[in-house]
């Protein structure tokens, strides 16, 4: 039987960000591990911008209803991911508020 797994970066990226909330919670190692690779913190923000404009700029359209319904949920879910993955990386390590203080500088 012949199955075809396609994802795109949008999917791989929720997967990798489900993953990582769930091994970086109640971990301060982990997530001070996780802070310390180069430029994480910046490319979180920076994917969680581009979902929130796609899902609140209406700029996803489709022919049918059901998948624009779907791929919207799937924008506002990526964002919340990402957000919630920077909250979680703050509150438990130093690393990461020095790294967003730096990056708002």
């Amino acid at each position: 039987m012949d199955t075809e797994l396609s994802l795109d970066f949008d999917e791989i990226a929720q997967l990798a960000l489900q993953y990582l909330v769930r091994t970086t919670h109640n971990s301060p190692e982990l997530c001070e591990i996780s802070v310390e690779q180069p430029k994480l913190m910046h490319n979180l923000l920076r994917l969680f911008v581009r979902w929130y404009r796609e899902h609140f700029s209406g700029a996803v359209k489709f022919t049918e209803s059901v998948n624009a319904d779907e791929d919207q949920s799937d924008l506002l879910t990526r964002a919340s991911l990402c957000l919630g993955l920077v909250t979680q990386l703050v509150k438990q390590g130093d690393t990461a508020k020095r790294t967003l203080r730096e990056t708002s500088e």
